[in-house]
């Protein structure tokens, strides 16, 4: 067969789980017959467990102790159990290896004649005697040119992985830079044009942290990582405050204001960060490099285990056009979003109006600045804590409604309390206190909500980014809600605060009520009805549609 012939059928094997089958034999059988049926049942359990290929005829030993038509046999069972359970295209590799080039080419090609997708072969210095690299490389090269199937070398990385920690990193050096050129503007179109960058820099960072997140741990492990890294940011915001404190003492330094200090000194800092990111965020078990093979293995079928559904196996795909406009069709991701309103709107005005409210209660602009720390140590805690709460117990909704009920108390406090307070300063600390511990827990709960009940890998990845952008759309609400000239009522920017917790409330309330009743009208359909209507390929495809699967509350 010539070589560009070869080189058209060529296809990449898919990314995923796969595992060496054993050849099963016939109990007390003194001829050593292979149970075909037995594999049968084999296979059929492997592709329901989460395997995305498997492996027959490869290190386990059998194979040169298979006669040829036997090894045709076992591929040929295979190969039929996948495409009846699994469709065509479901991946079977077949080893192909021998003592000599000649008999490893008639393995390929009796593997490709048996229905196999892919061959494997070991490297001819496996075999007792080694062999120079370029002899190796040699016996590759004239397997795979006369092989009509894809030969995977079992010693090499063939599958180009995309990362998104070089994506994040990149993002983050930009940003860096834009942090260190708001310290050099003079004017306020330079300042518009210098937001509009940040902003569009920034705004990849917590959906591709939130994908990795989900790509390390399992649905209900995720709220308690994502609140850890929302609490890194009421961290942040807590001891901004005493870092601007003390960089504000640099007035004057090299000619330049103080508050230019700051962007300086954020910017660099982040730039150095984006390096760091670049060497040491691992984007998935697989690429760790302080992981042992037995522990990357556990990892990775941990998450195999994720798409298991009472619908059968959920397999990973590359990107679709079609996973995108699921998502902008989802009403559950609309109700996501209003549900993070109900964080980004008093989140980013209290974030930038805190210091003034402070102030407002006799404190001077130094210690104001101090005084912010409190607050949002409270909001880190909550977020933590309550994470814990909902992975425990899995479910969301008590612990996304629970904060917003603190910011509706909260600013219930600040609307009736702030037109008086100096003569109310301890509960008006209080209620930004107890704001603060209600905004940071929402984020995390929804984002692990959204991650829950979404099983395709491509439409959950688009729906993450979707929900947290969307979400941050809140923010720029909240930017202006805030207006000086009300201080230190502030009534716009309370009641509106109000308003959007309590439309979160309401958002988290509908969409428990809507995902119940539907687990409720699934549970009445028998599972023998629906696999009777639908064939497992096509409750595969419908994912967290499928009439077998239960929402996840």
């Amino acid at each position: 067969m010539e070589r560009s012939t070869i080189q058209a059928k060529a296809k990449p094997l898919p990314k995923g789980v796969y595992t060496p089958v054993v050849t099963l034999y016939k109990a007390d059988d003194p001829t050593q017959q292979v149970d075909h049926e037995a594999m049968h049942t084999q296979c059929q359990a492997l592709i329901k467990a989460g395997m995305h290929g498997l492996v027959y005829l490869s290190t386990n030993g059998e194979l040169v102790l298979l006669s040829r038509e036997e090894r045709k046999a076992i591929i040929k069972t295979a190969v039929q159990t996948a495409s009846a359970a699994s469709g065509p295209d479901y991946p079977i590799v077949a080893g192909i290896s021998a003592q000599s080039t000649q008999e490893t080419i008639q393995n390929a090609k009796d593997a490709a004649d048996a229905g196999a997708g892919f061959g494997l072969l070991l490297p001819p210095n496996y075999w007792p005697k080694a062999l120079p690299s370029q002899a190796i490389v040699s016996y590759f090269k004239e397997v795979a040119a006369a092989s009509p199937i894809p030969i995977i070398p079992s010693n090499m990385i063939l599958n180009k992985f995309a990362k998104p920690s070089q994506y994040m990193a990149t993002i983050m050096f930009i940003w860096g830079i834009v942090v260190v050129c708001t310290g050099l503007i003079h004017n306020f179109g330079q300042l518009c044009i210098i937001r509009i960058l940040l902003g569009l820099f920034e705004a990849g960072f917590f959906p591709g942290a939130i994908l990795i997140i989900s790509k390390w741990y399992l649905p209900h492990e995720t709220q308690t990582r994502v609140a850890i890294l929302y609490t890194s940011a009421a961290t942040g915001g807590a001891f901004s405050g005493l870092f601007a404190y003390a960089i504000a003492k640099m007035d004057g330094i090299g000619g330049q204001g103080g508050w230019r200090w700051i962007f300086f000194i954020e910017g660099i800092f982040t730039i150095v960060m984006s390096f760091v990111t670049w060497f040491l965020l691992i984007d998935s078990p697989t690429l760790s490099y302080w992981l042992t093979d037995e522990e990357k293995r556990y990892l990775v079928l941990r998450q195999a285990s994720r798409r298991v559904t009472n619908s059968g196996e959920y397999r990973e795909k590359t990107f679709d056009k079609g996973a995108l406009f699921e998502v902008l069709k989802d009403w559950k991701a609309y109700l996501l979003v209003i549900m993070s309103w109900s964080n980004a709107a008093p989140n980013y005005g209290l974030k930038f109006s805190m210091p003034s409210i402070v102030k407002g209660m006799g404190y001077t602009s130094s210690n104001a600045q101090l005084m912010t720390i409190p607050p949002y140590l409270c909001g880190a805690i909550s977020s933590y804590l309550l994470a814990r709460f909902a992975d425990k117990h899995k479910w969301r909704m008590p612990f996304i409604i629970g904060p917003q009920l603190c910011i509706v108390i909260a600013f219930s406090i600040l609307m009736t309390k702030a037109e008086f307070i100096v003569q109310n300063l301890g509960v008006c600390y209080f209620a930004v206190c107890l704001a603060c511990a209600g905004m940071y827990p929402i984020l995390p709960g929804t984002s692990a909500w959204n991650i829950d009940n979404n099983l395709n890998p491509t439409k959950r990845a688009i729906s993450i980014g979707f929900v947290t952008c969307a979400g941050t759309i809140g923010g720029i609400y909240g930017s202006y809600i805030y207006i000086d000239k009300e201080k230190p009522k502030y009534t716009t920017g309370y009641g509106a605060s109000l308003g959007f917790a309590v439309a979160g409330i309401l958002a988290a309330v509908t969409l428990e009520t809507a995902l119940v009743m539907i687990n409720k009208k699934r549970s009445k359909i028998s599972e023998a009805e629906v696999r009777s209507k639908y064939t497992e390929e096509e409750l595969e495809i419908m994912g967290e549609k499928s009439p077998l699967y239960q929402y996840k509350l």
